[in-house]
Order: structure tokens, then C-alpha cells, then sequence
């Protein structure tokens, strides 16, 4: 102990003479600490317990009964239990269409203030409903509508206007699109369904009891609440997991730009080392004291990081609720947090130091005294061992792609990258070597690079980690949007829109006004044309959409032997449409075949044979079902069917051969002369909001644009490896500012000096650039073409340009821009 103390003295001090490497250590231990610590906290509170999630679900109910055998009441149910207090609740999807989009809005029959569903709402303003025609809505439902307290707003197929009296949310879901009714309006409501019947028996009621009453074999019980969380571990201690599995892996990063940060403290730590080997130290003195630098480093950063973090958790709680999305109650920090914290960045910061300790203690007392290391192994033996690695993770990973398995499909990137980082040393040695051909600038930097390989070895290989992230983001993103373009969707200049029968039906002339300032105003020489869906018959109710959609036509085609057994057959609903409809899906070349009596099929492979079979409404039902052979084109237009589009198109003169008849409501299909813009479409659909129940469908709704997600993966992974790299060039400038003081001393230009430092950041961010690229690359791409057939392959070269020439230019630029002379005495001071 008495040795151990005085190591830790001599580490002390040499903490406190180099202040500025020890600062950088704590501050790449503190910030991942940091982060841990405010969102672990942050993450604890919010995170729901189970008995929230319970009371969530059942209010303060001890069973839920979702139905039962016998033809009765819930009041009668609820009496033949024991003394209880009971709630019957009903539940209406609601999906209502304003500014013509869809809004979905889950309505629910329920008082906020019922004493036993009352737990599950909490009401922010106004009142609860408590008639008809009255509701209280999430404020998530008043900013999709656009609506306030004291609107009416349209709820259903039928718009049917209800008034809003108040505000009200789920505790556990603040951005739920709620909306309460009064208790028991829904429950002649057809479109509703029962949703169970809510019971809280009364206080001291035997368990035998209520068993023997949730027995009967009638009644069909969901459990009671002690039931969930019974040996479940609490919801603070798993949602600390995340946390700190994010922060280790940040450690992991960080780590090995600290290592580097090592290397140089057991450089400088030489003549210190040499002394107490000479003195009778034995190596493993030598690497306790170079890991106590881990240790009181990694110590300080923590406990700084944990302040900090608790700090700013402290500041943000009190806007926890909107960014949690519940109601979290007290903000209260668990103690496992602080010290897991301590305890993690301790750990992290002595397992950098241990490597450089390692090193270190194999160095001979003649050797430290002299100032000289050891000879490091041979570059390229770990470049073969590496190169083997990057062939086995890829093995791996095509393995784990074909079977589905995430065990190998995590193990296998992870050796692949593995693989590129121990190629590192050789880089560096290989850039020492081509250093005799560049110019002077360059060719100093490329050696100080080389000759203190083992902390820019380090450095590259935080920074190679870093840039990974985005060029392989870019590769998945790229690649899925190349498939979503190649699936059949809305080109970019057509628009869907779909009418309701109800206003199809309306001699109002809003339809015609639509139409014409859509031509005339919003989308000048834009093609529109309606499509009408076919039926069976005309004896439906227009307000009925279900017996619309039974009496619809539907057409066949090629039958498919997915294998296993698996067949599908797929089909098109019929619609009635002319040359116009054809012009603005983009079938222009097939008018005459449409006006011949063809069917016009717009998506590819489903035609069979050159004939659609559509069952023949005229059949007898006894004979079993029969089909008519249609002659059909398979136009291939790139649109998408399945309802969105006209999946099938017939002409009116073959629909009335067919004994079909069209059904009131419509699709406006709008084709415009150039890509539909964001403000176009808006214009589109302020006009639509005009006509209710219509819907605008655009290319916008069916695929996901990830081009901002790879920006901003970008631009934060280039700010990390930036900053990585700032460090590494620092680093090397320290143990290089002997040779700059020389330079300086000879009279070597100040812009030099600033020359050497931009080439080193240029050098260090291409090798990493170089590394990271394929890395990236090569790990998604095998995972896409082992995974599925035909998923195409796209190179991220716009990603692969800013990582490979955008970010060393940058580095070299701030590099050589924030470079200092170093002064001629500091070639006079000892490096210790």
C-alpha cells in the first residue's frame, strides 16, 4: 500500500505539470460521462414503471372482461360479481378527413373523472363531454384539425360535427390522438366496438370469491393488475440499460484517442521510469504507475462528468413531460446512476491506460534513461492478420444476412471493422515510407506521422470509427430509396384524388370548380381525368362504405407459386375510365386498345396470358363461381395499383357489355406538366379541404425521403472526427515541437509552421477517410445482396466525397489556420 501511494503521488504530479493533456483525458472522459448521466436521469424518470403501464391499460380496474357467452347487459354482468365498482367502455377508430388528408382520432366513451377508468385520462381545460355531440380532445387532435375549444369539428365517414368543450390526454401518452365522448354514447354507434368492462372489486374482497366468480365459463376475464408487475424487474432499472450501453460504446471512442493521450504521458514518463528502474522498481511498479493515470484521470473526468450531467437533468426536468410524452410525476435521480457513471468512466480511462502501462513496463531501465522504446511488432504481419479478418467478417456477415440471425449479423460488421482498424499501423508505416517523394511541408508531417505512429495509430482509428457511421448510413438510406423508386408508385407529377359519393353525388358544382381551378390556377396545362369504380349492382347505401366495397368488381390475373405451398393471385378492382385517364396515368399509346375494349392494366406482371378473369356477376350461385376472360394489356405505366390508382381500367361501352355499373364516388387523377412542387401540393389539398371528404394522395405520402437523415449523420459524425482529429494533431505537435523549434530557430517562415500542422491534419483524416469508406461500404452492401434478390446497390458518392476530400481539406484548413510559431527556447527544454 505504502508503494501504491507513492505511485499515485508521482502520477499526481505529473497529472498537475501537464494540465493541458490531463484536461483533454477528463473532458473525453467527462462529456460521454455527461451525456450518461443527464439522459440516464432523464431516461429514469420518464421511463414508465410497470404498474404505470398496468394502470395505463386498466385504469384502477382489478380485471378486465372483454365479453362474454350469454346474451346480457354489462349491467347484468357486473351484478353477478361480487361488490365491485364497474365502467363499460367502447371504442370508435375514427378516421376523418380535413384539409384533405385522413386523420385518424381514437374516440373513446369514458369521464376523466370515473373512479375507475378516471386514472388512465388526465383533463387539461374546459370540461368533459356530458351529451351528445360534445367532446374533449387531445391538444395533438386540435393541431391536426386546426381547431380550438369551442369549434366543432367532424368526426366519421359522414363528417358529423361534434362540439369541443374541453381538452383531455392519456397520462401515458400525451401525443395519443384521444378524444372522450359522453359515457355510453358509443354504444349504439355501429361503427363502435365494446371494449371490455372495467371492475374494481371492493376493498377486502377474498380472493376465493372473486375467483370463484371469474370461473364461470361464460365470462371471459383478463386478469387481475398484481398479475403484471409480480417479479418484473422495475421500469428505472431497465431503462438505465440503454444508457449506459450507449455511453460505454462512446467510452469505447473515445477510449482510443485517451490511449494516444497515454502513450504520450508514458513517453514523457521515460527518464521518471528509467530512475525507478535504476532505483530497484520492478516492471510492475512501471505499470501501476502509468495505469494510475488511468485511473485518477478517468476518476476526475467522472465525477466532474456526473455534476455536470446531473446539472443540466436538473434543468431540463421541469419540460420532461413534452419530451417524454407522458405525465412523469417527481424528478428524482436513482443512485445506482452516479455511481455506475463513476464507475464506468473509471474503468474506461484505466483500460486505455493499460496498453501504454503494458508497453511501458517492458521497457528497460537503459533504454529509459535513454529515452528510447521499444521496437513496435512489424506493421505488416497485423496488416495480413487484418486483411484476414475483413474476409472472415464479410463470410459472416453474408451468412447472417441468408439465415436472418442477429448474433452473426452484428459479429460479422464487427470483425469486418475490426479487420480495417488493425490495418492502421501499416498505413502509417507505409505513409513514413512515400514520404521521401512529397513535397517539404508534406514530407515533414508524413514522417513526425510515421515516427509516432502508436498515438496517431490510435487517433485514425477513433476517427476511421467515426466516419464509418455515415457512409454506411448513406449506403443503407441510398440503396432503400433506390428500391422504393423501383417499386411501383405516384410518379413525382401526379396527383390522387379521392371523392366520396357523397360529393360526387352533389349538384353544388363544387367537383367542376375543383377541377377547373386545379387546371387554371394551380397546375396550369395539367391533364385530369376521373376514373369511376365498378360494381355488381347498384343497391347500395351511399353512407355505407362496407357494402360498397362487397359489391365491388375485382379482375384476376397470373397465378404465382411463391413455394412452400404459398399461391397468390392477384387482382385489380375495375374502373371505369376514357382516353383522358389513360393521358394522365401515362398510357397514351394504349387509347385505341382501351376504346376497343380492352383492359388497360398499368401494373407490371399481372396480366395472365394477355386476359384478366373477372367473375361474371351474372353467374348462378349454385353452379359455383365463373369468370369472364377480359383481352388486357399490361401497360406498365410505373403507377401504383392496389387502390391508390386505377388498378384495372374498361371503357363505358365495355363496363355496359359487362352488366357493371359505377359506383358515385371517384378518383380524380391529376397529371401536371412537371414535378408537382411542396407549395403546389399544398395549394391542392387548401382546395380540396373545400369539398368534404376528399383526400389528395401525393408521391410525398408513399416514400420516405432519408436524404436529411444522412445530411445530419453526416455533419454530426464530421464534427466528432474533426475534433478527433484536432486531439491527434495536437498530440503529435507536442511530441514534435522540438523539430518545430529547429525549423523556427533556422528561420524557417511562420507559414510553414502552419503548413507542417495542415499537413498532418490532412494526412491523418485521409487515412482514416481511406479505412473508413470501405468499412462502411462493404458490411451493408454484403447484407443487401445476400439478403434479397435483385435489392439494388447504391454507391454513396456524394457521402464518400465529403469524407474522402471534403473533411481532410477541411482539417488541413482549421489545422493550418490555428497553428502557433513555436518559440526557439523550446528546443532548449527537456521532453520529460
Amino acid at each position: 500500500m505504502a508503494g501504491t501511494r507513492a505511485l499515485a503521488r508521482t502520477a499526481w504530479r505529473d497529472i498537475k505539470r501537464n494540465k493541458w493533456r490531463s484536461a483533454l483525458v477528463v473532458a473525453m472522459v467527462g462529456l460521454p460521462i455527461m451525456g450518461l448521466t443527464a439522459g440516464g436521469a432523464l431516461v429514469a424518470a420518464a421511463a414508465p414503471t410497470y404498474e404505470e403501464l398496468v394502470t395505463d391499460e386498466m385504469g384502477a380496474a382489478d380485471v378486465v372482461i372483454y365479453s362474454w357467452a350469454e346474451e346480457q347487459r354489462a349491467e347484468e354482468v357486473a351484478a353477478s360479481l361480487p361488490a365491485s365498482t364497474w365502467t363499460a367502455l367502447h371504442r370508435w377508430d375514427v378516421s376523418t378527413i380535413v384539409g384533405g388528408e385522413y386523420h385518424y382520432i381514437a374516440t373513446e366513451d369514458a369521464d376523466p373523472f370515473d373512479p375507475v377508468l378516471g386514472p388512465i385520462y388526465d383533463l387539461r381545460s374546459g370540461r368533459a363531454a356530458t351529451a351528445p355531440g360534445e367532446v374533449a380532445v387531445a391538444p395533438v387532435v386540435l393541431e391536426r384539425l386546426g381547431a380550438e375549444v369551442g369549434d366543432t369539428i367532424p368526426m366519421g365517414d359522414d363528417a358529423t360535427p361534434f362540439l369541443v368543450v374541453g381538452e383531455v390526454v392519456k397520462r401515458e401518452s400525451l401525443r395519443y390522438p384521444l378524444a372522450l365522448v359522453a359515457p355510453g354514447t358509443l354504444e349504439g354507434n355501429p361503427q363502435a366496438f365494446f371494449s371490455g368492462l372495467f371492475v374494481d372489486f371492493a376493498p377486502g374482497t377474498p380472493q376465493h370469491v372473486i375467483d370463484e366468480a371469474l370461473a364461470d365459463e361464460a365470462i371471459y376475464a383478463f386478469g387481475e393488475r398484481r398479475w403484471y408487475s409480480a417479479g418484473e424487474p422495475t421500469g428505472t432499472t431497465q431503462s438505465l440499460l440503454i444508457p449506459f450501453a450507449l455511453a460505454a460504446i462512446v467510452l469505447l471512442e473515445t477510449g482510443l484517442v485517451a490511449a494516444a493521450a497515454f502513450v504520450v504521458s508514458a513517453q514523457r514518463k521515460l527518464r521518471t521510469i528509467g530512475i525507478l528502474g535504476a532505483s530497484g522498481a520492478e516492471p510492475g511498479h512501471i505499470r501501476r504507475l502509468v495505469l494510475m493515470d488511468g485511473v485518477l484521470l478517468g476518476l476526475t473526468g467522472s465525477a466532474v462528468g456526473v455534476v455536470l450531467g446531473l446539472a443540466i437533468a436538473f434543468a431540463v426536468s421541469p419540460n420532461l413531460d413534452s419530451l417524454a410524452g407522458r405525465m412523469t410525476g417527481p424528478f428524482a435521480v436513482p443512485i445506482l446512476l452516479p455511481i455506475g457513471a463513476i464507475v464506468l468512466g473509471t474503468l474506461a480511462s484505466t483500460i486505455a491506460a493499460y496498453g501504454p502501462a503494458r508497453s511501458a513496463a517492458k521497457v528497460s531501465t537503459v533504454q529509459a534513461l535513454a529515452g528510447r522504446t521499444r521496437a513496435p511488432r512489424p506493421a505488416g504481419a497485423l496488416a495480413r492478420w487484418g486483411a484476414l479478418a475483413i474476409l472472415i467478417g464479410a463470410v459472416i456477415t453474408a451468412w447472417g444476412a441468408v439465415e436472418v440471425s442477429d448474433v452473426w449479423l452484428v459479429s460479422g460488421p464487427v470483425i469486418t471493422v475490426l479487420g480495417f482498424l488493425v490495418v492502421i499501423p501499416f498505413l502509417v508505416t507505409l505513409l513514413g515510407r512515400v514520404a521521401g517523394s512529397l513535397p517539404l511541408p508534406a514530407r515533414v508531417a508524413a514522417r513526425d506521422t510515421a515516427r509516432h505512429g502508436r498515438r496517431t495509430g490510435a487517433a485514425v482509428a477513433a476517427a476511421t470509427v467515426a466516419l464509418i457511421v455515415p457512409v454506411a448510413v448513406a449506403t443503407a438510406t441510398l440503396s432503400a430509396d433506390a428500391w422504393q423508386r423501383s417499386q411501383p408508385s405516384l410518379p413525382p407529377d401526379q396527383l390522387v384524388v379521392n371523392v366520396p359519393a357523397l360529393a360526387a353525388e352533389s349538384d353544388d358544382g363544387a367537383m367542376e370548380r375543383f377541377v377547373e381551378r386545379i387546371e387554371t390556377e394551380v397546375l396550369p396545362g395539367a391533364t385530369t381525368a376521373t376514373a369511376l369504380l365498378a360494381t355488381y349492382g347498384d343497391s347500395y347505401d351511399l353512407r355505407d362504405d362496407f357494402m360498397v366495397s362487397e359489391l365491388l368488381a375485382y379482375a384476376y390475373g397470373e397465378e404465382r407459386h411463391l413455394g412452400d405451398g404459398v399461391v397468390e393471385i392477384p387482382g385489380e378492382v375495375v374502373s371505369i375510365g376514357d382516353a383522358d385517364l389513360l393521358r394522365a396515368l401515362g398510357g397514351e399509346e394504349h387509347i385505341a386498345a382501351l376504346e376497343a375494349g380492352m383492359a388497360i392494366v398499368p401494373i407490371d406482371n399481372v396480366v395472365d396470358n394477355g386476359v384478366m378473369h373477372l367473375e361474371d356477376p351474372s353467374a348462378d350461385p349454385e353452379q359455383g363461381p365463373t369468370t369472364i376472360d377480359i383481352p388486357a394489356i399490361d401497360a406498365g405505366t410505373g403507377v401504383y395499383g392496389a387502390g391508390l390508382v386505377p388498378g384495372l381500367i374498361i371503357s363505358e361501352g365495355r363496363a355496359e357489355e359487362l352488366g357493371l355499373v359505377a359506383v358515385p364516388g371517384q378518383q380524380v387523377v391529376i397529371r401536371a406538366a412537371a414535378d408537382i412542387t411542396d407549395e403546389q401540393l399544398a395549394a391542392v389539398r387548401e382546395l380540396a379541404a373545400e369539398v368534404p371528404g376528399m383526400v389528395v394522395m401525393s408521391r410525398a405520402d408513399l416514400v420516405f425521403d432519408a436524404a436529411p437523415l444522412r445530411w445530419i449523420v453526416l455533419a454530426f459524425t464530421a464534427l466528432s472526427a474533426l475534433g478527433i482529429i484536432a486531439v491527434a494533431v495536437a498530440l503529435v505537435s507536442a511530441e514534435s515541437r522540438r523539430s518545430g523549434a529547429i525549423l523556427a530557430a533556422v528561420g524557417a517562415d511562420p507559414r510553414a509552421q502552419r503548413t507542417i500542422a495542415g499537413n498532418r491534419a490532412l494526412q491523418l483524416t485521409l487515412l482514416a477517410a481511406v479505412l473508413a469508406v470501405p468499412a462502411g461500404f462493404l458490411p451493408i452492401t454484403v447484407i443487401q445482396l445476400a439478403s434479397q434478390e435483385g435489392y439494388p446497390v447504391v454507391v454513396p458518392w456524394a457521402a464518400i466525397a465529403v469524407v474522402l476530400v471534403a473533411l481532410p481539406v477541411l482539417a488541413g484548413a482549421v489545422a493550418a489556420g490555428v497553428s502557433r510559431r513555436p518559440a526557439s527556447a523550446q528546443m532548449l527544454r527537456p521532453v520529460m
